[in-house]
Protein backbone atom coordinates (compact mmCIF):
# COMPACT_ATOMS: atom_id res chain seq x y z
CA UNK A 1 0.00 0.00 0.00
CA UNK A 2 1.16 3.51 -0.79
CA UNK A 3 1.82 5.84 2.11
CA UNK A 4 1.57 9.49 1.16
CA UNK A 5 2.81 12.50 3.09
CA UNK A 6 1.16 15.87 2.49
CA UNK A 7 3.17 19.10 2.46
CA UNK A 8 1.13 22.31 2.52
CA UNK A 9 3.10 25.01 0.70
CA UNK A 10 3.29 28.34 2.54
CA UNK A 11 5.31 31.54 2.19
CA UNK A 12 7.20 30.51 5.34
CA UNK A 13 8.12 27.07 4.01
CA UNK A 14 6.43 23.67 3.63
CA UNK A 15 4.21 22.43 6.46
CA UNK A 16 3.64 18.70 6.91
CA UNK A 17 0.28 17.23 7.88
CA UNK A 18 1.29 14.92 10.73
CA UNK A 19 -1.97 13.45 11.93
CA UNK A 20 -5.72 13.53 11.29
CA UNK A 21 -8.39 12.16 13.60
CA UNK A 22 -12.17 12.28 13.86
CA UNK A 23 -13.54 14.13 16.90
CA UNK A 24 -16.86 14.51 18.74
CA UNK A 25 -19.43 16.18 16.44
CA UNK A 26 -20.42 18.47 19.32
CA UNK A 27 -17.08 20.33 19.21
CA UNK A 28 -15.35 22.25 16.42
CA UNK A 29 -12.59 21.18 14.08
CA UNK A 30 -9.14 22.36 15.08
CA UNK A 31 -5.58 22.46 13.70
CA UNK A 32 -2.91 22.03 16.37
CA UNK A 33 0.82 22.64 16.27
CA UNK A 34 3.10 19.62 16.34
CA UNK A 35 0.93 17.40 18.51
CA UNK A 36 0.54 19.98 21.28
CA UNK A 37 -2.57 21.66 22.69
CA UNK A 38 -1.77 24.91 20.85
CA UNK A 39 -4.64 25.57 18.44
CA UNK A 40 -3.68 27.65 15.40
CA UNK A 41 -5.67 30.81 14.57
CA UNK A 42 -6.61 29.22 11.24
CA UNK A 43 -8.74 26.64 13.08
CA UNK A 44 -11.98 28.62 12.63
CA UNK A 45 -11.46 28.74 8.86
CA UNK A 46 -10.63 25.02 8.89
CA UNK A 47 -13.86 24.25 10.75
CA UNK A 48 -15.82 26.19 8.11
CA UNK A 49 -13.98 24.31 5.36
CA UNK A 50 -14.96 20.97 6.94
CA UNK A 51 -18.51 21.39 8.24
CA UNK A 52 -21.71 21.62 6.19
CA UNK A 53 -23.20 23.78 4.79
CA UNK A 54 -20.10 25.92 4.17
CA UNK A 55 -17.50 23.16 3.93
CA UNK A 56 -16.72 20.42 1.43
CA UNK A 57 -15.12 17.77 3.67
CA UNK A 58 -18.23 16.59 5.53
CA UNK A 59 -20.19 16.29 2.27
CA UNK A 60 -17.57 13.95 0.79
CA UNK A 61 -16.26 12.03 3.79
CA UNK A 62 -19.27 12.02 6.13
CA UNK A 63 -17.83 13.25 9.42
CA UNK A 64 -18.21 16.91 10.56
CA UNK A 65 -15.34 17.42 13.02
CA UNK A 66 -11.61 16.63 12.91
CA UNK A 67 -8.38 17.40 14.71
CA UNK A 68 -5.36 17.90 12.49
CA UNK A 69 -1.76 18.20 13.65
CA UNK A 70 0.78 20.04 11.50
CA UNK A 71 4.53 20.60 11.76
CA UNK A 72 4.50 24.43 11.65
CA UNK A 73 2.14 27.37 11.70
CA UNK A 74 -0.05 28.18 8.70
CA UNK A 75 -0.94 31.79 8.08
CA UNK A 76 -4.23 33.21 6.87
CA UNK A 77 -5.43 32.95 3.28
CA UNK A 78 -6.93 30.02 1.39
CA UNK A 79 -4.01 28.33 -0.38
CA UNK A 80 -3.86 25.70 2.38
CA UNK A 81 -7.22 24.25 1.32
CA UNK A 82 -5.95 21.92 -1.41
CA UNK A 83 -3.43 20.31 0.93
CA UNK A 84 -6.04 19.93 3.67
CA UNK A 85 -8.46 18.36 1.19
CA UNK A 86 -5.83 15.86 0.00
CA UNK A 87 -4.99 14.93 3.61
CA UNK A 88 -8.66 14.10 4.26
CA UNK A 89 -8.89 12.05 1.05
CA UNK A 90 -5.78 10.07 1.99
CA UNK A 91 -6.98 9.62 5.58
CA UNK A 92 -10.25 8.17 4.29
CA UNK A 93 -8.23 5.66 2.21
CA UNK A 94 -5.88 4.80 5.08
CA UNK A 95 -2.90 6.09 3.07
CA UNK A 96 -1.91 9.26 4.98
CA UNK A 97 1.68 8.96 6.23
CA UNK A 98 2.24 10.52 9.66
CA UNK A 99 6.04 10.59 9.21
CA UNK A 100 7.99 11.65 6.15
CA UNK A 101 10.33 8.68 6.49
CA UNK A 102 7.35 6.30 6.13
CA UNK A 103 6.09 7.92 2.91
CA UNK A 104 6.40 6.33 -0.53
CA UNK A 105 5.05 9.52 -2.12
CA UNK A 106 5.14 13.18 -1.06
CA UNK A 107 2.45 15.62 -2.21
CA UNK A 108 3.44 19.30 -2.28
CA UNK A 109 0.19 21.21 -2.64
CA UNK A 110 -1.10 24.76 -2.88
CA UNK A 111 -4.50 25.98 -4.04
CA UNK A 112 -7.88 27.29 -2.97
CA UNK A 113 -10.86 24.91 -3.17
CA UNK A 114 -14.31 26.44 -3.65
CA UNK A 115 -17.74 24.96 -2.96
CA UNK A 116 -17.87 23.42 -6.45
CA UNK A 117 -14.54 21.67 -5.82
CA UNK A 118 -12.71 23.89 -8.31
CA UNK A 119 -9.02 24.57 -7.59
CA UNK A 120 -8.52 28.32 -7.82
CA UNK A 121 -5.35 30.28 -8.56
CA UNK A 122 -3.28 31.49 -5.58
CA UNK A 123 -0.40 33.93 -5.05
CA UNK A 124 3.32 33.53 -4.29
CA UNK A 125 3.68 30.01 -5.74
CA UNK A 126 7.23 30.68 -6.99
CA UNK A 127 8.31 31.80 -3.52
CA UNK A 128 6.74 28.70 -1.98
CA UNK A 129 8.66 26.49 -4.40
CA UNK A 130 11.91 28.32 -3.67
CA UNK A 131 11.47 27.81 0.08
CA UNK A 132 10.60 24.13 -0.44
CA UNK A 133 13.36 23.28 -2.95
CA UNK A 134 15.98 21.99 -0.50
CA UNK A 135 13.48 19.78 1.32
CA UNK A 136 11.96 18.37 -1.88
CA UNK A 137 15.38 17.61 -3.38
CA UNK A 138 16.39 15.83 -0.18
CA UNK A 139 13.21 13.74 -0.18
CA UNK A 140 13.77 12.77 -3.82
CA UNK A 141 17.37 11.78 -3.10
CA UNK A 142 16.06 9.59 -0.30
CA UNK A 143 13.86 7.69 -2.75
CA UNK A 144 10.55 9.48 -2.25
CA UNK A 145 8.36 10.30 -5.26
CA UNK A 146 7.72 14.03 -5.08
CA UNK A 147 4.49 15.23 -6.72
CA UNK A 148 3.53 18.88 -7.17
CA UNK A 149 -0.16 19.78 -7.19
CA UNK A 150 -1.17 23.35 -7.97
CA UNK A 151 -3.93 25.32 -9.72
CA UNK A 152 -3.98 25.27 -13.49
CA UNK A 153 -4.01 29.08 -13.29
CA UNK A 154 -0.48 28.97 -11.84
CA UNK A 155 1.08 26.86 -14.62
CA UNK A 156 3.24 29.71 -15.96
CA UNK A 157 4.65 30.52 -12.54
CA UNK A 158 5.51 26.89 -11.73
CA UNK A 159 7.02 26.32 -15.18
CA UNK A 160 9.25 29.36 -14.80
CA UNK A 161 10.34 28.34 -11.30
CA UNK A 162 11.31 24.84 -12.45
CA UNK A 163 13.15 26.24 -15.45
CA UNK A 164 15.19 28.49 -13.17
CA UNK A 165 16.06 25.59 -10.86
CA UNK A 166 16.94 22.48 -12.92
CA UNK A 167 17.93 20.61 -9.75
CA UNK A 168 14.42 21.01 -8.38
CA UNK A 169 12.91 20.08 -11.75
CA UNK A 170 14.93 16.85 -11.74
CA UNK A 171 13.66 16.01 -8.24
CA UNK A 172 9.99 16.22 -9.26
CA UNK A 173 8.40 12.87 -10.11
CA UNK A 174 5.18 14.46 -11.38
CA UNK A 175 3.83 18.01 -11.75
CA UNK A 176 0.04 18.16 -11.92
CA UNK A 177 -1.85 21.38 -12.71
CA UNK A 178 -5.38 20.92 -11.36
CA UNK A 179 -8.72 22.38 -12.35
CA UNK A 180 -10.74 20.57 -9.68
CA UNK A 181 -10.31 18.18 -6.78
CA UNK A 182 -11.50 15.44 -9.13
CA UNK A 183 -8.24 15.95 -11.05
CA UNK A 184 -6.45 15.29 -7.77
CA UNK A 185 -8.21 11.94 -7.38
CA UNK A 186 -7.63 10.88 -10.98
CA UNK A 187 -4.03 12.11 -11.18
CA UNK A 188 -2.60 11.06 -7.90
CA UNK A 189 -4.67 8.31 -6.29
CA UNK A 190 -4.77 4.72 -7.47
CA UNK A 191 -8.14 3.10 -8.11
CA UNK A 192 -8.87 -0.51 -7.19
CA UNK A 193 -9.98 -2.84 -9.94
CA UNK A 194 -13.67 -3.71 -9.74
CA UNK A 195 -13.05 -7.46 -10.05
CA UNK A 196 -10.50 -7.39 -7.24
CA UNK A 197 -13.01 -5.64 -4.98
CA UNK A 198 -15.68 -8.26 -5.75
CA UNK A 199 -13.37 -11.17 -4.93
CA UNK A 200 -12.14 -9.43 -1.79
CA UNK A 201 -15.73 -9.05 -0.61
CA UNK A 202 -16.34 -12.77 -1.15
CA UNK A 203 -13.26 -13.63 0.91
CA UNK A 204 -14.30 -11.22 3.65
CA UNK A 205 -17.77 -12.82 3.90
CA UNK A 206 -16.17 -16.25 4.18
CA UNK A 207 -13.78 -15.09 6.92
CA UNK A 208 -16.73 -13.90 9.00
CA UNK A 209 -18.00 -17.51 9.05
CA UNK A 210 -15.15 -19.61 10.44
CA UNK A 211 -17.12 -22.83 9.90
CA UNK A 212 -16.97 -22.44 6.12
CA UNK A 213 -14.55 -24.84 4.49
CA UNK A 214 -11.82 -24.09 2.00
CA UNK A 215 -13.82 -26.10 -0.50
CA UNK A 216 -16.76 -23.74 -0.11
CA UNK A 217 -14.49 -20.73 -0.63
CA UNK A 218 -13.05 -22.32 -3.75
CA UNK A 219 -16.57 -22.91 -5.01
CA UNK A 220 -17.53 -19.29 -4.41
CA UNK A 221 -14.48 -18.04 -6.25
CA UNK A 222 -15.03 -20.47 -9.15
CA UNK A 223 -18.70 -19.55 -9.42
CA UNK A 224 -17.84 -15.88 -9.28
CA UNK A 225 -15.30 -16.32 -12.06
CA UNK A 226 -17.87 -18.10 -14.25
CA UNK A 227 -20.48 -15.43 -13.59
CA UNK A 228 -18.03 -12.65 -14.35
CA UNK A 229 -16.82 -14.39 -17.51
CA UNK A 230 -20.32 -15.05 -18.78
CA UNK A 231 -22.15 -11.90 -17.74
CA UNK A 232 -19.40 -9.33 -18.18
CA UNK A 233 -17.40 -10.92 -20.96
CA UNK A 234 -19.57 -10.02 -23.91
CA UNK A 235 -20.23 -6.47 -22.71
CA UNK A 236 -16.58 -5.85 -21.93
CA UNK A 237 -15.52 -7.24 -25.31
CA UNK A 238 -17.97 -4.94 -27.08
CA UNK A 239 -16.84 -1.81 -25.23
CA UNK A 240 -13.15 -2.62 -25.62
CA UNK A 241 -13.56 -3.29 -29.35
CA UNK A 242 -15.30 0.06 -29.76
CA UNK A 243 -12.52 1.90 -27.91
CA UNK A 244 -9.83 0.07 -29.89
CA UNK A 245 -11.48 1.31 -33.09
CA UNK A 246 -11.40 4.88 -31.77
CA UNK A 247 -7.68 4.60 -30.96
CA UNK A 248 -6.86 3.09 -34.35
CA UNK A 249 -8.59 6.01 -36.10
CA UNK A 250 -6.84 8.61 -33.93
CA UNK A 251 -10.02 9.75 -32.11
CA UNK A 252 -8.08 10.03 -28.86
CA UNK A 253 -9.90 12.99 -27.31
CA UNK A 254 -13.27 11.34 -27.91
CA UNK A 255 -11.91 8.06 -26.50
CA UNK A 256 -10.61 9.71 -23.35
CA UNK A 257 -13.86 11.57 -22.75
CA UNK A 258 -15.93 8.42 -23.29
CA UNK A 259 -13.93 6.30 -20.87
CA UNK A 260 -13.71 8.96 -18.16
CA UNK A 261 -17.47 9.51 -18.45
CA UNK A 262 -18.17 5.78 -18.15
CA UNK A 263 -15.89 5.50 -15.10
CA UNK A 264 -17.99 8.12 -13.33
CA UNK A 265 -21.48 7.44 -14.68
CA UNK A 266 -21.57 4.05 -16.40
CA UNK A 267 -22.99 0.72 -15.29
CA UNK A 268 -20.90 -1.74 -13.27
CA UNK A 269 -20.03 -3.82 -16.34
CA UNK A 270 -19.06 -0.69 -18.30
CA UNK A 271 -16.88 0.62 -15.44
CA UNK A 272 -15.11 -2.75 -15.24
CA UNK A 273 -14.36 -2.56 -18.97
CA UNK A 274 -13.03 0.99 -18.55
CA UNK A 275 -10.63 -0.18 -15.85
CA UNK A 276 -9.43 -3.16 -17.88
CA UNK A 277 -8.98 -1.22 -21.13
CA UNK A 278 -5.63 0.49 -20.26
CA UNK A 279 -4.10 -2.98 -19.87
CA UNK A 280 -5.51 -4.06 -23.24
CA UNK A 281 -4.30 -0.84 -24.88
CA UNK A 282 -0.82 -1.49 -23.52
CA UNK A 283 -0.53 -4.93 -25.13
CA UNK A 284 0.20 -3.49 -28.57
CA UNK A 285 1.39 0.02 -27.76
CA UNK A 286 5.01 1.10 -28.11
CA UNK A 287 6.78 1.88 -24.85
CA UNK A 288 9.63 4.08 -23.64
CA UNK A 289 12.12 1.50 -24.87
CA UNK A 290 10.85 1.97 -28.43
CA UNK A 291 11.13 5.78 -28.32
CA UNK A 292 14.73 6.92 -28.79
CA UNK A 293 15.01 10.71 -28.41
CA UNK A 294 18.41 12.30 -29.13
CA UNK A 295 19.98 15.72 -29.66
CA UNK A 296 23.06 16.53 -31.73
CA UNK A 297 25.01 19.77 -31.95
CA UNK A 298 25.74 20.99 -35.47
CA UNK A 299 29.05 22.77 -36.02
CA UNK A 300 30.45 24.28 -39.20
CA UNK A 301 33.24 22.32 -40.91
CA UNK A 302 36.77 23.39 -39.96
CA UNK A 303 37.59 26.84 -41.27
CA UNK A 304 33.97 27.65 -42.14
CA UNK A 305 31.41 29.92 -40.46
CA UNK A 306 27.80 29.13 -39.57
CA UNK A 307 26.38 31.44 -42.23
CA UNK A 308 26.20 28.77 -45.00
CA UNK A 309 24.38 26.46 -42.58
CA UNK A 310 21.85 29.12 -41.65
CA UNK A 311 21.10 29.58 -45.36
CA UNK A 312 20.87 25.79 -45.88
CA UNK A 313 24.00 25.62 -48.02
CA UNK A 314 25.82 23.06 -45.85
CA UNK A 315 24.74 20.30 -43.48
CA UNK A 316 27.40 20.85 -40.83
CA UNK A 317 29.12 18.34 -38.58
CA UNK A 318 27.03 16.49 -35.96
CA UNK A 319 28.16 15.85 -32.38
CA UNK A 320 25.80 13.69 -30.31
CA UNK A 321 24.87 15.23 -26.93
CA UNK A 322 24.99 13.28 -23.68
CA UNK A 323 21.91 12.91 -21.48
CA UNK A 324 22.50 14.74 -18.20
CA UNK A 325 19.37 13.38 -16.47
CA UNK A 326 16.14 11.60 -17.49
CA UNK A 327 14.63 14.95 -18.48
CA UNK A 328 17.67 16.98 -19.60
CA UNK A 329 20.24 16.86 -22.35
CA UNK A 330 23.71 18.12 -21.50
CA UNK A 331 24.09 21.89 -21.93
CA UNK A 332 25.62 23.29 -25.12
CA UNK A 333 27.96 26.27 -25.48
CA UNK A 334 27.11 28.70 -28.24
CA UNK A 335 30.80 28.83 -29.17
CA UNK A 336 30.93 27.55 -32.76
CA UNK A 337 27.39 26.20 -32.51
CA UNK A 338 25.36 26.59 -35.72
CA UNK A 339 22.32 24.61 -34.69
CA UNK A 340 20.89 21.55 -32.97
CA UNK A 341 19.25 18.48 -34.48
CA UNK A 342 16.54 16.84 -32.32
CA UNK A 343 15.58 13.38 -33.51
CA UNK A 344 13.13 10.55 -32.74
CA UNK A 345 14.11 7.04 -33.82
CA UNK A 346 11.88 3.99 -33.83
CA UNK A 347 13.99 1.57 -31.79
CA UNK A 348 11.21 -1.02 -31.64
CA UNK A 349 10.11 -3.83 -33.92
CA UNK A 350 6.75 -2.38 -35.08
CA UNK A 351 5.85 0.85 -36.89
CA UNK A 352 4.42 3.71 -34.83
CA UNK A 353 3.07 7.18 -35.43
CA UNK A 354 5.38 9.87 -34.03
CA UNK A 355 4.88 13.54 -33.18
CA UNK A 356 7.90 15.74 -32.37
CA UNK A 357 7.79 19.37 -31.30
CA UNK A 358 10.57 21.79 -30.32
CA UNK A 359 9.93 25.22 -28.81
CA UNK A 360 12.04 27.77 -26.92
CA UNK A 361 10.82 27.75 -23.32
CA UNK A 362 12.49 30.86 -21.93
CA UNK A 363 15.00 33.67 -22.34
CA UNK A 364 14.89 34.01 -26.11
CA UNK A 365 14.27 37.36 -27.81
CA UNK A 366 12.93 36.77 -31.31
CA UNK A 367 12.87 39.27 -34.12
CA UNK A 368 9.88 37.85 -35.98
CA UNK A 369 6.93 35.53 -35.23
CA UNK A 370 8.36 32.90 -37.59
CA UNK A 371 11.47 32.66 -35.43
CA UNK A 372 9.36 31.81 -32.39
CA UNK A 373 8.07 28.65 -34.04
CA UNK A 374 10.85 26.14 -34.23
CA UNK A 375 8.30 23.64 -35.38
CA UNK A 376 6.48 20.39 -35.06
CA UNK A 377 6.71 17.33 -37.30
CA UNK A 378 4.64 14.19 -37.62
CA UNK A 379 5.29 10.89 -39.42
CA UNK A 380 4.60 7.17 -39.46
CA UNK A 381 7.97 5.61 -38.59
CA UNK A 382 8.97 2.11 -39.60
CA UNK A 383 11.45 0.32 -37.29
CA UNK A 384 14.84 2.03 -37.48
CA UNK A 385 13.47 5.17 -39.20
CA UNK A 386 13.82 8.68 -37.76
CA UNK A 387 11.93 11.97 -37.54
CA UNK A 388 14.01 15.11 -36.96
CA UNK A 389 13.71 18.85 -36.38
CA UNK A 390 16.71 21.09 -37.06
CA UNK A 391 16.96 24.28 -35.00
CA UNK A 392 19.20 27.09 -36.18
CA UNK A 393 20.81 29.04 -33.36
CA UNK A 394 20.43 32.84 -33.89
CA UNK A 395 23.56 35.00 -33.89
CA UNK A 396 21.85 37.71 -31.88
CA UNK A 397 21.18 35.83 -28.63
CA UNK A 398 21.78 37.94 -25.54
CA UNK A 399 20.89 35.35 -22.88
CA UNK A 400 20.89 31.58 -22.46
CA UNK A 401 18.00 29.83 -24.16
CA UNK A 402 16.22 26.67 -23.06
CA UNK A 403 14.45 24.51 -25.62
CA UNK A 404 11.60 22.17 -24.72
CA UNK A 405 11.55 18.96 -26.76
CA UNK A 406 8.30 16.98 -26.67
CA UNK A 407 7.67 13.58 -28.27
CA UNK A 408 4.56 11.40 -28.44
CA UNK A 409 4.24 8.02 -30.14
CA UNK A 410 1.24 5.75 -30.62
CA UNK A 411 -0.42 3.04 -32.67
CA UNK A 412 -2.91 5.36 -34.40
CA UNK A 413 -2.56 8.75 -36.13
CA UNK A 414 -1.45 11.31 -33.53
CA UNK A 415 -0.86 14.57 -35.38
CA UNK A 416 -3.98 16.18 -33.90
CA UNK A 417 -3.62 14.54 -30.48
CA UNK A 418 0.01 15.67 -30.34
CA UNK A 419 -1.02 19.31 -30.64
CA UNK A 420 -3.91 18.81 -28.22
CA UNK A 421 -1.70 17.06 -25.65
CA UNK A 422 1.14 19.57 -25.82
CA UNK A 423 -0.95 22.74 -25.95
CA UNK A 424 0.97 26.02 -25.75
CA UNK A 425 4.71 26.60 -25.59
CA UNK A 426 4.92 25.88 -21.88
CA UNK A 427 2.90 22.65 -21.73
CA UNK A 428 4.57 19.25 -21.70
CA UNK A 429 2.91 16.17 -23.23
CA UNK A 430 3.65 14.08 -20.15
CA UNK A 431 1.32 16.40 -18.27
CA UNK A 432 -1.32 14.16 -19.72
CA UNK A 433 -1.71 11.98 -16.67
CA UNK A 434 -0.17 8.54 -16.78
CA UNK A 435 -3.64 7.01 -16.45
CA UNK A 436 -4.76 8.97 -19.54
CA UNK A 437 -1.68 7.96 -21.53
CA UNK A 438 -2.39 4.33 -20.65
CA UNK A 439 -6.00 4.68 -21.83
CA UNK A 440 -4.88 6.22 -25.11
CA UNK A 441 -2.08 3.69 -25.63
CA UNK A 442 0.38 6.58 -26.03
CA UNK A 443 3.94 7.04 -24.86
CA UNK A 444 5.19 10.59 -24.18
CA UNK A 445 8.61 11.94 -23.33
CA UNK A 446 9.84 15.47 -22.62
CA UNK A 447 13.40 16.82 -22.47
CA UNK A 448 14.95 20.24 -22.04
CA UNK A 449 18.17 21.53 -23.57
CA UNK A 450 20.00 24.70 -22.55
CA UNK A 451 22.22 26.64 -24.93
CA UNK A 452 24.59 28.77 -22.90
CA UNK A 453 26.32 31.97 -24.01
CA UNK A 454 30.09 32.16 -23.80
CA UNK A 455 31.25 33.51 -20.45
CA UNK A 456 32.76 36.98 -20.90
Amino acid sequence: MNKVSVLIATTDGPVQVQRLAEEDPEVRSVICLNGTSEALPISAAYDAFVRKPTGVIERLFGHPVFRMDVSAKISDGHSWQLGIFAAHALHARGELAERLEDATHVLWLTGEVNNDHEVKRVDHVAKKLELSAAMLCGLAEGGGKVILGYPKGNVDEVEHALTEDPGLADAIFQAAPLESTNDLFVSLFLEDEATVSIVANAVEINEKNPGSSKLRLAGIVAALALVLAGVLGWNMFGEISRWRAMAASGAYEKLLFDIENIKNNGCLMCRAAARVYPVVAGWRSSGQGDLELTASEIHAPAGRSCSPFRFDRIDGEERLLDVASPRRFADSSIDGLCGVLYRIRNAGSRPFHAFLRVRPRSAIQNRAPAQRRNGARYALLAPGKTLAIRVKIPEWLRRDVIYGIHAIIGEGPINDVGRWAIGDDRTKPDRLRKSQLAILGLTARSMVHRVRLIEK
